[in-house]
């Protein structure tokens, strides 16, 4: 009687498990490829936000200068600028990929912040390009 007891008892936990376990995997593969997806947008959104400033601040003329407050993404790996273009490199499970947003007008600068923290960026035009740092 005690051995069809605990034998019972094995098979209710093993189905138990058969169930949870391919639950956790799927839970987790999901949410790490909406997590991907949340970075690679919200790389979006920085260099969008980025690029609108610096036109502004460039067809405002010379003496102007601006400092936007962004949240960079969490797996954020560089930002380039050069010419007109702006690089925001993201590692993620495949591999690197990179988010460019192209101005309208012709950038240079750095900027140097940790993933997933607030960065104020400073945005200034100095004639015939705008010059984009962290402050």
């Amino acid at each position: 009687m005690k051995a069809q007891i605990s034998t019972e008892y094995i098979m209710i936990v093993g189905f138990a498990l058969l169930l949870t376990i391919p639950t956790i995997v799927i839970f987790y593969s999901q949410s790490s490829s909406n997590l991907e997806q949340i970075n690679s947008m919200q790389a979006k959104s920085v260099a969008r936000k980025i690029v609108d400033n610096a036109e502004k601040v460039y067809y405002l003329g010379k003496p102007s200068v601006t400092t936007i407050k962004v949240l960079m993404p969490q797996r954020m790996e560089s930002v380039s600028i050069s010419g007109r273009e702006l690089v925001i490199s993201i590692r993620g499970s495949a591999g690197v990929s990179d988010v460019v947003e192209v101005a309208d007008v012709n950038m240079s600068g750095s900027i140097t912040s940790s993933p997933g923290g607030l960065a104020y960026i400073r945005i200034e035009n100095i004639g015939d390009r705008v010059n984009i740092t962290s402050s």
